[in-house]
Order: C-alpha cells, then sequence, then structure tokens
C-alpha cells in the first residue's frame, strides 16, 4: 500500500497514513501534518484514500482537532462491504453493550436535521456539512424535501463514536432524523417503536410547541430514554431558563441539567460543563478548549451543580453518603448514577448549543454514548412489545409450536407442516428455515395454518423470556419491519430492526401474518438515500431487507415457526380527504396500482371509491400530507390528475307518513297510455327538529342520521325503531311481491294490490319507476333514503296501459306525496375527538358552535388538556384541521 501511495505521487500522505494506523501516541504530530498536507492539497479528498476514523487529539485533552474524511461515492450505486475493515459505512465489530439506537425527533424547524448533518461530520461520515436551508442535507435527499426545507421522510443512517475527550471505545450509533411537521407523525410513530433512546430538540427561542408535545407523548407510548437538547441558543430571544420551567410545566419534571448556557451580552459564547467544573469555549467548528469558571458565572454554575446532587442523592443512598461527607467525587461514577435514573427512572438529560454554529455537538454525542440505553438495557421494552399467540389448523385445533433451533442444527415441526413437504425442517446457517424437501423457491413456502388468537404465556416461554439473551446471536431471528420503501431497481426494501438473533443472505424468514417463509435475497446498511449490501446483520442493527415479496408494515419475522409477535405499530387516523381525478381517463387502473404501492409505504394514508359519487377519494392526516401523496404520483408515476375538496353526498328523507296517488294518461290518436299507482309512504326513522334549526325550502331541514364515513348514525330512539322494522324486512325478503334488492339500498317496497287492481306484468316496471324516482330525489336531486312505499291500489286500461306508463306513474306517485307533506334534507354528520390545551377550550367549542356543531360532553384528559367529543355536519368542516390549527396555534390532537 506504501508503495502504491508514491506511486501516484502522494509520498507525504502515505507515510503520513501509516505513522496513523502503526504509531501509537504520536498523534499531535500527524494531526499538525495532515492539516498542513490539506491545505496544500487544497483540502481535496481523494477517492483511493480509505476514511479516517480515529479522532486526534492535542495532548491534555483540552484542544480537540478533527480531520474529516470520507471517501467518495456515487449516489444509489449498491456496494458490498464484509464485516471487517474500517470503512464508514462497514459493519464494525461494535459490542452489543454499545449499540445505541436512537431517533432525532421534535417540532418542525427546532433544527433536527441541522443536528443530525453535524453529528455525521464529527463523526466522519460526511466531509462536508449540508444546510438545509441550502437544500444541501444529507438526511434530506427527496426532491421534495429540499424544495420545501423540511422533513418529510424517515431517514436512517450509522455513524461510530468514541469521544470526544478520550477514548472511550468505539460506539455504534443508528440515528433515525424524523420529520417535524404535524401531517408526517405516522413517520416518527413508525420509528419510535424501533428505537431505544432519542434526542429531543427543542429551539431555545419558542420553548415547547405543539409537535414537540406530540411526539414526547409518542416517546412516552414506547418507554422511549430521552436526552433534551435545547438548540439555537444564538437566536435572537433564545431563553434557557425560560425553556427549562416549560419543559418542566408541560413534559416532565425529572430533569437533569448537565450544561449551562454564558453569554455575553445577548451573544451565545459558551457553555459550563457542571460535571467537569469547566467551561467549554469554542474556537471555531473544529476547536474548543476547556477553561475555568470566571467569577461571575460561578454562582450560576453551584446553583445547577447543587440541584444536579441533591436529585442524584435523593435516589441513591451510596452517593448521598459521599455527598455529604465532602468527599472527592469522580466523574465517571456520577456518569454511571446519571445512566441508571435515565435508563430506568426515565429523567431527561439536558443539554444545551447551537447545531448551526457547530457548538456542544461534540457533547451531545458523549451524552448519547454515556447516557442513552444498549438494545440490551431496553430489554424489558422488549419484552413488553411481545404478545404470545397459538395457532389454529382448519380443524379447529391448536398447533403445537416449533422447537427452538437444537445445537445440532435440526428443528422438528409440530401439528404444522408445509403443503408438499414433510415435518421435518432444516435450519440454515443464519437461523433461516429452508423449506423440507430440499426446495428453495424465491416464492416462498406455506403453513397450513388457518388463524391465531392471543394464548397466555406458558411457563416454558416465560422463563424463556425471563432469561432472554440477545448478544447469543445463534438465536432464532426475530425482527420487526418498520418501513417499507419502493426502489425502481430492487423493488420494495423492507426496513427491519432486528430484535434478535442473525440473518445471512439467503436466509428464510418465517412472516407471522401471512404464515408464510420468504428467502432474503439481499441485506443493505441503509445511509440515508444510499444502499450498501451487507453479508449478514444482527441483534441491534436497522438494516434493509429485499426478497420480502408479501410484507406490511408491522410484520413480525423470524427464522422459525414464532410462538408470539411483536406487537403492532400504532396507526395514525386520516383527518382529511380529497378527491382525485385522471386527466387521462384510460390510466384510471395505473393510477389504482400507483396508490396501492403508496399504501404500502404509508400506513397513514387511505383511498376508497365513493359509492355515490364513484369519485376516487384519498385520506391522510393533512393537506400537506395530500399534497405531498399528490406530488408523488405525478412525478414517480407520471400521472397527471387533478384534486378538488369533497363533494358532499347529501340524502333526502319523508319525515311523515302520506298517501298519494300517480296517474299518467296520453292520448294522441290511436293507442294511448295509461297507467295509475296508489302508494303509501312511511318513514323508516322518526327524525326529531333540533332546537334552533330551521326548516329548508320545500320543507326539507334538519340533521344527518348519517355519519362522516357513509354509513347511518342511530340515536337510542333509531336504534329501537330498526329493531322494530327488522322482523319486517325478514318477513318481506319472503315475499314474492317484494323487490328485495331494495331492502339492502335503505328502501323497502311492498307490494300490496289485492283483487288484481294491477296485473302483475306491470309491477316490475312500477318497482323500476320508484327506484329511478328515489334515485333522484324530490328536493336537490339527492337520493331518497330510510323510506318504506306500499303500493296499495290502482288501476289500468286493458287496451292503452303498458310498462312505460306505470313507470311513468309510479314517479308521480313519489313525486305528489313530496308536495303533500315534509321533506327533509339530510347532510352527512362528523363525530369529533379533539384533544385541546385547556387555555384554548373557550375557543374551539366557540368555533364548533358557529360551525352548527353539537357538544355532546367534555373530558379531562389531563392537568393540562381537554377532550372535546361533538358532532357537526361535514360541509362546515372540510377545512377543520387548518382552522383548529389556527386556533391552537398547532397544540391540537387529531381531530
Amino acid at each position: 500500500m506504501f508503495k502504491l501511495f508514491l506511486r501516484k505521487g502522494h509520498d507525504a500522505l502515505a507515510v503520513l497514513v501509516l505513522l496513523s494506523l502503526f504509531v501509537k501516541g504520536s498523534s499531535d504530530a500527524v494531526v499538525s501534518a495532515l492539516s498542513r498536507f490539506r491545505r496544500r492539497d487544497g483540502g481535496a479528498t481523494h477517492r483511493w484514500c480509505k476514511p479516517v476514523q480515529q479522532s486526534f487529539l492535542t495532548s491534555g485533552g483540552h484542544t480537540r482537532k478533527s480531520i474529516f474524511r470520507t471517501s467518495s461515492r456515487k449516489q444509489n450505486k449498491v456496494k458490498t462491504f464484509r464485516l471487517m475493515g474500517s470503512n464508514v459505512f462497514a459493519n464494525k465489530n461494535v459490542e452489543l453493550e454499545n449499540y445505541r439506537n436512537i431517533g432525532i425527533i421534535a417540532h418542525i424547524d427546532a433544527g433536527k436535521t441541522t443536528t443530525t448533518e453535524r453529528i455525521l461530520y464529527y463523526t466522519n461520515v460526511i466531509k462536508k456539512i449540508g444546510e438545509v436551508h441550502e437544500g444541501m442535507s444529507t438526511m434530506d435527499y427527496l426532491d421534495i424535501e429540499r424544495e420545501k426545507g423540511i422533513t418529510i421522510n424517515a431517514a436512517v443512517t450509522t455513524c461510530y463514536w468514541n469521544g470526544s475527550e478520550k477514548n472511550l471505545g468505539d460506539y455504534r450509533i443508528n440515528i433515525i432524523d424524523t420529520p417535524g411537521h404535524v401531517d408526517f407523525t405516522a413517520e416518527v410513530e413508525k420509528s419510535l417503536r424501533v428505537l431505544d433512546g432519542g434526542v429531543v430538540v427543542f429551539d431555545s427561542s419558542e420553548g415547547v410547541e405543539s409537535q414537540s408535545e406530540t411526539v414526547w407523548k409518542q416517546a412516552n407510548r414506547y418507554n422511549i430514554s430521552r436526552i433534551i437538547f435545547l438548540n439555537k441558543l444564538d437566536k435572537v430571544g433564545a431563553n434557557f431558563e425560560s425553556c427549562i420551567e416549560e419543559i418542566k410545566r408541560k413534559l416532565n419534571k425529572k430533569i437533569l441539567i448537565l450544561f449551562v448556557p454564558v453569554f455575553e451580552m445577548t451573544n451565545f459564547v459558551s457553555t459550563i460543563d457542571i460535571l467537569r467544573e469547566q467551561m467549554i469555549v469554542y474556537k471555531n467548528a473544529h476547536e474548543f478548549v476547556y477553561e475555568n469558571i470566571p467569577k461571575s458565572h460561578y454562582d450560576t454554575f453551584l446553583k445547577y451543580k447543587n440541584m444536579l446532587f441533591e436529585q442524584i442523592a435523593e435516589k441513591f443512598n451510596s452517593f448521598l453518603d459521599v455527598y455529604l461527607s465532602d468527599k472527592p467525587i469522580k466523574v465517571e461514577e456520577v456518569e454511571q448514577y446519571i445512566r441508571k435514573l435515565v435508563v430506568e427512572e426515565k429523567y431527561n438529560v439536558v443539554m444545551c448549543g447551537s447545531a448551526l454554529k457547530n457548538k456542544n455537538v461534540h457533547m451531545l454525542l458523549d451524552s448519547v454514548v454515556k447516557y442513552l440505553p444498549s438494545p440490551i438495557d431496553s430489554i424489558q421494552n422488549y419484552k413488553k412489545q411481545v404478545i404470545f399467540k397459538h395457532d389454529v389448523n382448519k380443524r379447529g385445533e391448536k398447533i403445537s409450536p416449533l422447537q427452538l433451533p437444537t445445537a445440532g442444527g435440526k428443528q422438528q415441526f409440530g401439528a404444522a407442516t408445509r403443503e408438499g413437504g414433510t415435518p421435518g425442517g432444516e435450519v440454515t446457517p443464519g437461523g433461516g428455515a429452508a423449506p423440507s424437501g430440499g426446495a428453495t423457491s424465491d416464492k416462498g413456502t406455506h403453513l397450513q395454518v388457518t388463524s391465531c388468537s392471543v394464548a397466555k404465556p406458558n411457563d416454558q416461554m416465560s422463563e424463556e423470556l425471563n432469561h432472554l439473551n440477545i448478544k447469543n446471536f445463534k438465536r432464532k431471528v426475530v425482527a420487526l419491519i418498520y418501513k417499507i420503501m419502493n426502489d425502481q431497481h430492487l423493488g420494495n426494501i423492507n426496513y427491519v430492526r432486528i430484535y434478535e438473533g442473525q440473518i445471512n443472505r439467503g436466509d428464510y424468514l418465517y412472516n407471522n401474518r401471512t404464515k408464510r417463509s420468504e428467502k432474503i435475497s439481499k441485506i443493505f446498511f441503509i445511509h440515508s438515500s444510499e444502499k450498501y449490501e451487507l453479508e449478514n446483520a444482527r441483534a441491534g442493527d436497522i438494516v434493509g431487507l429485499v426478497g420480502l415479496k408479501d410484507t406490511q408494515i408491522g410484520d413480525t419475522l423470524s427464522s422459525t415457526f414464532l410462538r408470539a409477535e411483536l406487537k403492532k405499530i400504532k396507526e395514525i387516523p386520516p383527518i382529511i380527504s380529497f378527491y382525485i381525478y385522471n386527466k387521462n381517463k384510460n390510466e384510471y387502473e395505473k393510477l389504482i396500482n400507483a396508490l396501492m404501492k403508496i399504501k404500502k409505504e404509508d400506513h397513514s394514508f387511505f383511498y376508497h371509491i365513493n359509492p355515490d359519487t364513484k369519485d376516487l377519494l384519498i385520506s391522510g392526516v393533512g393537506e400537506l400530507h395530500l399534497q405531498i401523496i399528490i406530488n408523488k404520483i405525478e412525478k414517480d408515476f407520471n400521472i397527471p390528475i387533478i384534486y378538488g375538496q369533497p363533494q358532499i353526498s347529501y340524502k333526502e328523507t319523508f319525515v311523515e307518513n302520506v298517501e298519494a296517488r300517480g296517474k299518467y294518461i296520453k292520448q294522441s290518436g290511436g293507442r294511448g297510455q295509461y297507467g295509475d299507482v296508489h302508494i303509501k309512504i312511511e318513514p323508516m326513522y322518526s327524525y326529531q327538529e333540533e332546537e334552533g334549526e330551521e326548516a329548508d325550502e320545500g320543507g326539507g331541514s334538519g340533521e344527518s342520521g348519517e355519519s362522516g364515513n357513509g354509513e347511518r348514525h342511530n340515536d337510542e330512539q333509531n336504534s329501537k325503531q330498526a329493531e322494530d322494522r327488522s322482523g319486517e324486512q325478514d318477513a318481506d325478503r319472503n315475499s314474492m311481491n317484494i323487490d328485495t334488492s331494495e331492502v339492502n339500498n335503505n328502501i323497502i317496497i311492498k307490494n300490496e294490490i289485492t283483487c288484481g287492481a294491477i296485473p302483475s306484468a306491470y309491477f316490475d316496471a312500477i318497482y323500476t319507476g320508484i327506484r329511478e324516482q328515489c334515485n333522484l330525489g324530490v328536493l336537490s336531486n339527492s337520493p331518497l333514503i330510510n323510506i318504506i312505499v306500499r303500493i296499495v291500489d290502482g288501476s289500468f286500461h286493458p287496451v292503452d296501459s303498458n310498462e312505460h306508463a306505470f313507470k311513468l306513474a309510479a314517479g308521480i306517485a313519489i313525486r305528489e306525496a313530496a308536495r303533500k307533506t315534509s321533506v327533509r334534507l339530510l347532510e352527512p354528520m362528523m363525530n369529533l375527538n379533539v384533544s385541546v390545551p385547556t387555555e384554548y377550550l373557550g375557543d374551539v367549542i366557540s368555533d364548533l358552535v358557529k360551525k352548527r356543531g353539537k357538544i355532546q360532553h367534555i373530558d379531562e384528559s389531563d392537568e393540562y388538556t381537554k377532550e372535546i367529543v361533538a358532532r357537526a355536519p361535514m360541509a362546515s368542516i372540510l377545512s377543520y384541521v387548518s382552522d383548529l390549527r389556527k386556533i391552537t396555534k398547532g397544540r391540537e390532537i387529531t381531530p
């Protein structure tokens, strides 16, 4: 290698690389020489040069100077890396105790992606910082993300860190950079489900914002340990103490402040390290110096030091004894106490700095590896996610679970067998069960299992779970799919968190939902949009798998037929809808296929066909969410579409019993037309007039009996009436004279003709006339529903009567009935559950009343939150999400 470097004319760099690899303890000279070489060479990075992993420190450990270098690589080009070497993107052999799976979460514009960018820079993953406002950040790789300057897709990456002051040992940090916009809450939900820790970023000038509260509650749901990073202290209006008080009041009172900012006038210049009792002064992006704390800030330091030590002493008697005895307190011991509080007691460490100005990001990395849990520390969280189940075969018999792989690599199936195979199976080197009989079809194999149900863990299961050792990579594989992305060349890439075992390329993994095993064709290390192929991955890793065809977000994968599965990822319900239309009508099927692919990737997106208007309706978490979906359809799938607000599907109904006669007579010389139909109309339900509502024109007014999903909403009275009618409807279906198809459309037609008043040959024409007029309505061209039409009498002419005449007569009878009595126009109603901060309760209620909403009751969610349960017309709340966010400044919870 030395001669190769010399032949390329890089003699100085060749010598320095050899020195850095073989000469320990001389890092100062290497740093100095490398710096001179980089300045001489214009800072160029050579594609033949491996990235330098080691960070060099000057003697004394006070000033840190890092050389950031990476190998150049082409976008989206797949490369192969073995579990060896020092490449930044290689799977270095790191102990599982030194794994950290974390997410960067926050409100929009708090600085999440900027913080992640600095982390990648300080850990030598990238050679140049990409700014979000310039559209050059590494983690925001989608065109739409760079265009809008926000994170839309939760991107994953990995870096290694060994300490800013001393070598702490190699730590592997798997990072998911999550979106901050409320419309992409589902991305945060999916990410937090597979993480052990998180860094919650706050804008120090804004404090606790709306989405900060939302992601905090999501992290609470999954018991995520967190570090608080108060960012943007360089921003005008930043207030450290105000943020701390707001966090205590709204989020968590159990916080441990380890760093305090120092300001000169209004400029953020340094931070005080409470544990080391020194002040960190930043020279530039690459250098910082520890200095003594000046007298002007010493009282502030003592205040926060005493506060920190008293919090620790309250929890640990061993520390209390040392604290009260005035004995020297070792920093390492205090850090161990803090780690226990963060991991076990869910205290939150508070950091502060400015990611944009490169201040205190290195200390944030130190805190991540020191205080956040490893996969081993999070084993209790993992156990809580396990749901024990037993499977049932076609005869309803419980299927015996598969035994775990034995030392000989064999396992026996219980009552379950693969179709066309034998009850035996062999375990692959990675733990994946290969099909019996030597079959290795990529299409997978199928187990004769028809259903499954939740079961209580037996003694063997509980014992195994209690003594779970995830460091044993020879165990069965257990992994969870938390994200699916479609690649135009590779197909679906399944993002998984591996909880147990090791996955090798070529293994078969069993899907607990589909009861099928499928072969893993490729395993990828993921860095933002880039993919690097691996031979294997193990517990603690977050990787991409290719080859699985029939998967969904939330599926549990295993190397054997599992007796349990992991809890599903919580779905975020949609709250807004758009209608979309093809500009090119011939591309309808193509549009449906595109929506199916998008749905597979985004489980907060829904679509369906409106049964009344036959239009395609898409639903999502917010307007921006749906706009991104529409942009994806047009750009990625090349399908031009137009979209608009949902059309309100109104209905009509009669509110009173009425009789009417419809007669159609036409004489124009020769044979005429004659039809005479006498009907009675009864409403199925009683529609009570509500206070304060006035009748619409034509006698139609009032509240709809429909909920937001198009299903009729029954109150207690209507439910009782429905029960009373059910017996009649059952009897009607058995009558020869009833058009039973109408029973299913909220219209019942009863033929009560006696004595042959109308010949049976004309009955079908009468039914058709009633159906068509009910579909057209009598007020606003909206369909009539919830009525019983009885055909009680009529007359005919032996010569002039025909089917056409009776069809028209039936329609005339319906219209005549509408002129005699009140017909009510029904509109869709939406059931609303809105959680709002207490201070906005009055404004939200007032706005709902203006929108003709009816408050049903108000509950207290917690000390600071009220939950409003209400109903309101759909027409009044089409833009309610936007209106609500304006009123509450974005602090509402999904209505």
